[in-house]
């Protein structure tokens, strides 16, 4: 009874309500009146949190007030990419001994030497303009020497006078190859049997036509020393007593647009390949200088 009187009082005026409570002051005393929320907001009352990497940039500004934006993607680098060296050779021309000038091979060997050649004289007209002062006698005796040093570092092990006067691929190529402590080379030049020689020239552009690179082949004929032994002393290959003639193809390469570039082995073409060895074969797939022992 009560409750439907109750019902009955909430349809009731606003002015009645008064009188409805005093008549029933002990059922309203027992009445909890609770507030409800109708909608629901899809706000939060709280205020938003600010994201911690936004809240350490704004707490480190420069003395202009802009903000630091260290992982902004448009962001351009300050330096640029410079490539050391392409990694390849560019032409693996060989001088080879030829056929008689009335038949098709030999008319296709001394067409192909023809524009070979005009491509060398193309490409020493490009080094002569980039690396001034250029002379190819100079140069053939220059890039001797670099080849002793080459050898020389091999022998003694020496990681940093072979960075100075290799590529960085075949740096990786022969410290693998010579630099294990299993693996000893004994090397030794004794003489030059004829004067160093250029025989190709190429010059090419790497990522851009601006950017150079020039490679030049040298023929280095020389009488040497050269054994290789394990960690017992034990002869793996050669002799370290016989000095023997050694014909290699030695290609340098320098960066002709960089004014700081030096020339440097980055490769040896080998002319006899039916005589490789399982070391030198190794060394022929990547492209790198080795010595053949004859």
């Amino acid at each position: 009874m009560a409750a439907i009187r109750l019902l009955a009082c909430s349809r009731a005026k606003p002015s009645n309500l008064a009188a409805v409570f005093r008549a029933h002051d002990s059922f309203v005393t027992s009445v909890l009146l609770i507030q409800t929320r109708t909608k629901f907001s899809k706000t939060s009352p709280f205020a938003r949190r600010k994201n911690p990497i936004q809240r350490q940039r704004e707490n480190t500004k420069d003395p202009k007030g802009a903000y630091i934006e260290r992982m902004s993607v448009d962001r351009r680098l300050d330096r640029p990419i410079i490539i050391d060296s392409p990694g390849v050779i560019f032409s693996d021309y060989l001088p080879i001994r030829k056929h008689f000038f009335l038949t098709p091979w030999g008319l296709k060997e001394r067409w192909k030497a023809f524009k070979n050649g005009l491509w060398t004289v193309y490409s020493l007209a490009l080094v002569r303009k980039y690396a001034k002062p250029f002379n190819v006698k100079d140069f053939a005796q220059k890039a001797q020497e670099i080849y002793i040093d080459v050898n020389k570092a091999l022998a003694s092990k020496s990681k940093k006078d072979l960075q100075d006067v290799v590529t960085n691929p075949v740096y990786s190529a022969l410290s693998n190859e010579y630099f294990p402590p299993e693996k000893n080379l004994h090397w030794r030049f004794v003489s030059a049997v004829s004067r160093p020689k250029v025989v190709h020239v190429r010059v090419a552009p790497v990522a851009t036509k601006d950017n150079l690179f020039a490679q030049i082949t040298v023929k280095i004929h020389s009488k040497q020393v050269m054994a290789i032994k394990d960690k017992h002393g034990r002869h793996i290959t050669g002799s370290d007593k016989e000095a023997k003639d050694v014909v290699d193809y030695v290609v340098f390469e320098r960066h002709l647009t960089n004014k700081h570039g030096t020339w440097r082995t980055c490769g040896k073409l080998l002319s006899q390949p039916g005589q490789k060895t399982n070391a030198v074969q190794q060394l022929a797939k990547h492209r790198v200088p080795s010595i053949s022992v004859k």
